[in-house]
């Protein structure tokens, strides 16, 4: 190399300049370009590899935030589906539990939990969907998942069968009246008739069509087991009546085929339908009281046109054991004196003044109809009883009306009536329909409230609304228990134990259009060791003054009630034997004192009683049974 000093060469080994001792440094060396196709290849692959890794990393991290996200999101909607489920919103719980499927379509739950709703709500066809969707949906391999899927579509095909078997019993309640009895249906017809003179007499002539008027599904013996009530008009000429009525009670044997059991011939005192009365109403309905159906006919008119005065009855029938009787003398009130007239425009200060002479008939006839639960305030020929109470079986309606005058038809009368006068319009309308769409509506119609007692917070009641004769006496009977409450905390210290309290917790556990089931926690302390704590129950039917029983709630009879209560609490006791007093066997009553009880969306709960089969210091224990046939 050339000495970059003095140009002198030097030996290629040489580090110093022969000719002037410089240091010798070599030219910097540069890597050479590598021209080999297969390495430039090979750096080419691993960038695409570094690049595809870190793409990947981004899209699982993507991945991991998004599903954490959507697990969240379907753990809160979830939530708020069973949240609103147990208040019974069930509009709100159906978003959800659809929102959870949009969510995650693969999970069982939400799909389960929306039959639910669906099935509350009696949209069973739906619910049939919702489970065959999530059969369609879930893997198969998740066995799971869908065997709990294929159980919950059991239970909705069975309720969809019963659903339909309901609604084709219901159809033909009429069609079978109609064979059984060979009569056609007349009702939702109109009919004309006239004035006549004959022998001697004015009157108004009658229907002549025969036929059944109403044919109505329903338990009017409480046995259990429906029958069906057919209401026949019949014109069979008596001494008084033209229209005659006839109950027909018509039951279903173990072969399946319908037989008549029962007849009765509806009659009263006067009749609304008779020859004088114009306008005029006659009106079936039925009314269910603690131990049986009343069936009753209320006929009421005023003699306008060829008389003058007015008239009201009330005539009732219970059907049991087979047979019909007429329930009591019957309540009527007729005629053109103070006695008819102050009658029909009740007061309650006729037991003190006014009306001498007749007042113990007036008091009687006024106690009578108070005595059947209706108002006597608001009787007469246009304000039908059905429209005091909505609890009423409404059945069957006749109407009688006319657009001549009664100047008119005396001076028809007074001229000899010699042919046939003016025309009166006699309407029937059959409540079927009317009382399937109120059955309907009236689901979910009622609201619950939680009221407080003259301020204090202790003690609870529930109050319904809105109000009617028997949500009212509903209302009166539950802040009557809270009197109750407050009266005994108040005698308590009147009586000198200071310390004494008496309380009351209320609750609504369940409710199913006019059934509504409340849970009471009661608690008191009047001296002692300690308070005494029970938790009981009333399930009630807002529509009527009926209270459940236990064995209504289980659907069954007392015996197997009696049974299903001391198997629950004895498996109980086997699992749990230190909770219990050492020889504790579970042997309820008849009349189940011993136990408190309360229906809810889960089952029927059953509360024991304290001391009857544990220690003070265990508390109370509770099962959960299911109804027979669930």
């Amino acid at each position: 190399m050339y000495c970059r000093h003095c140009g002198a060469y030097n030996d290629e080994s040489s580090r110093y300049c022969e000719n002037c001792g410089s240091a010798l440094y070599a030219a910097p060396q540069f890597p050479q370009e590598d021209n080999n196709p297969k390495n430039r290849k090979r750096k080419i692959i691993w960038a695409v590899i570094i690049a595809a890794m870190a793409v990947l990393l981004a899209v699982i991290a993507v991945v991991v935030w998004k599903n954490v996200t959507q697990q969240e999101q379907y753990t809160e909607q979830m939530s708020l589906g069973e949240k609103y489920l147990a208040q019974m919103n069930y509009e709100d719980a159906e978003i959800c539990f659809r929102e959870a499927i949009e969510i995650n379509p693969r999970q069982a739950q939400p799909y389960l939990q929306l039959s639910t709703v669906l099935t509350e709500t009696k949209r069973y066809e739906e619910a049939q969907e919702v489970l065959t969707q999530a059969l369609e949906t879930i893997p198969a391999k998740e066995t799971a998942r869908t065997e709990a899927i294929k159980r919950r579509l059991s239970e909705v095909e069975k309720l969809i069968e019963e659903s339909e078997a309901e609604e084709e019993e219901s159809k033909d309640a009429l069609s079978i009246a109609m064979d059984v009895l060979g009569y056609p249906y007349l009702s939702d017809n109109s009919y004309v008739i006239q004035f006549i003179h004959e022998d001697n007499n004015v009157k108004m002539s009658c229907i002549e069509d025969e036929g059944i008027l109403s044919a109505d599904l329903y338990d009017y013996d409480q046995d259990g087991q429906d029958e069906i009530l057919a209401i026949v008009l019949s014109s069979q000429d008596t001494q008084l009546l033209s229209q005659v009525f006839v109950l027909n009670m018509l039951e279903q044997e173990e072969s399946g085929e319908w037989k008549l059991s029962a007849q009765l011939t509806v009659s009263g005192e006067y009749q609304a339908l008779d020859d004088i009365s114009c306008p005029a109403r006659m009106e079936f309905f039925a009314k269910s009281y603690d131990d049986h159906m009343g069936i009753f006919m209320e006929a009421t008119g005023i003699a306008s046109h060829l008389a003058d005065g007015a008239s009201w009855e009330l005539f009732q029938a219970v059907y049991q054991n087979g047979t019909f009787r007429q329930e009591g003398e019957g309540i009527a009130m007729a005629g053109s004196d103070d006695i008819a007239d102050a009658c029909f425009q009740m007061d309650d200060t006729y037991d003190t003044h006014g009306y001498e002479e007749g007042r113990e008939t007036i008091l009687r006839f006024t106690g009578n109809v108070r005595a059947l639960g209706f108002d006597p305030d608001r009787l007469g020929w246009d304000a039908p009883l059905t429209e005091q109470d909505d609890s009423l079986r409404s059945l069957v309606r006749l109407q009688k009306s006319t657009q001549v005058t009664s100047s008119e038809a005396f001076e028809w009368i007074n001229g000899g009536g010699a042919q046939p006068f003016g025309e009166i319009n006699v309407v029937i309308t059959d409540f079927t329909k009317t009382r399937e769409a109120q059955e309907t509506s009236a689901e979910g119609s009622y609201q619950a409230e939680i009221m407080t007692y003259q301020g204090n917070e202790d003690i609870q009641y529930p109050r319904f609304s809105p109000s009617s004769p028997t949500v009212d006496q509903w209302n009166a009977h539950f802040e009557e228990m809270a009197a109750t409450v407050q009266s005994t905390q108040d005698d308590m210290l009147a009586d000198g134990i200071t310390n004494a309290w008496a309380k009351q917790e209320a609750q609504i556990m369940y409710q199913e259009g006019s059934l509504v089931s409340i849970r009471f926690l009661s608690d008191e302390f009047y001296g002692g060791a300690h308070g005494m704590t029970r938790e009981f129950g009333e399930t009630i039917d807002l529509n009527s003054d009926h209270t459940y029983t236990l064995e209504e709630l289980l659907n069954t009879d007392t015996a197997t009630a009696q049974q299903m209560v001391n198997d629950g609490f004895n498996q109980l006791i086997a699992a749990n034997p230190d909770e219990f007093f050492g020889d504790a066997v579970s042997d309820v009553s008849p009349d189940f004192q011993e136990v408190g009880y309360y229906k809810t969306p889960e089952g029927i709960k059953v509360i024991s009683t304290l001391y009857w089969l544990a220690p003070y210091a265990a508390g109370t224990h509770e099962i959960l049974l299911q109804p027979v046939g669930t």
